[in-house]
């Protein structure tokens, strides 16, 4: 077997129900690799959880089950990055590593304790709050420069 069905296979047995498992909505809130296409390029990544319809809050990248759990996890940031969401995971279909971006830490987590839609939404909501709130200090401060997702120049 190959590495891509090796990945496929992970994400139809085990990832996918995983995420059902936790109140994850295939229909609504599960985009799948072949599906996600962020500003016309497609994503390196495997899934995007969204909490409702055009609001993405994590990503997960899945690996082959001969790897180490983070093994995607650099791929998960840098796509959470592109995206603007909190939430980053990999997956070997043996466990979670999870990288949250508001508390810059990587844990890992077992098959069976994938967060829900609510308890990523927390963590959306809290990123997104400490953000906006940096960028609206950052713009009264200074009129040239500010970090974010991209430069601003005023």
């Amino acid at each position: 077997m190959n590495l891509k069905s090796s990945i496929n296979k992970i994400c139809e047995q085990i990832v996918t129900p995983a995420l059902k498992r936790s109140g994850w909505c295939r229909e609504s809130q599960i985009s799948f690799y072949k599906d996600i296409y962020f500003l016309d390029k497609r994503l390196d990544t495997e899934y995007v959880l969204y909490y409702k319809p055009n609001i993405p809050i994590a990503v997960i990248s899945v690996t082959g089950n001969d790897t180490y759990i983070d093994m995607g996890i650099k791929t998960a940031i840098n796509n959470a990055e592109q995206l603007d969401v909190p939430c980053a995971f990999s997956s070997n279909g043996t466990g979670f590593a999870f990288y949250n971006r508001t508390k810059g830490t990587i844990t890992n987590i077992s098959i069976d304790k994938f967060p829900s839609p609510d308890e990523l939404w927390q963590i959306y909501i809290k990123y997104k709050t400490v953000f906006t709130a940096s960028y609206a200090n950052c713009t009264a401060r200074t009129s040239t420069f500010c970090p974010g997702p991209q430069t601003h120049n005023s």
